[in-house]
């Protein structure tokens, strides 16, 4: 069970970013998705006790990654 809400989760993400590069809701969860295969490919240890979707949700908030995005 998740205690953030995809607002919070948006405004942590889109934070810094001017309003010509806010990134959709869309995109930070297509991201967290990518992550959370990342860790599950790669064996991350922290997958045993928790899930891995928790744990890229939990990495974004705390800003350990960051979406970059291919916007020109």
């Amino acid at each position: 069970m998740f205690d953030v809400t995809t607002t919070d989760l948006m405004d942590v993400v889109n934070g810094e970013r001017d309003d010509n590069n806010k990134l959709s809701k869309f995109s930070v969860i297509v991201a967290i998705a990518k992550r959370a295969r990342q860790l599950v490919e790669n064996q991350d240890e922290r997958i045993l006790t928790d899930n891995p979707v928790t744990i890229a949700v939990d990495e974004f908030i705390d800003k350990e990654v960051n979406i970059v995005s291919n916007k020109g």
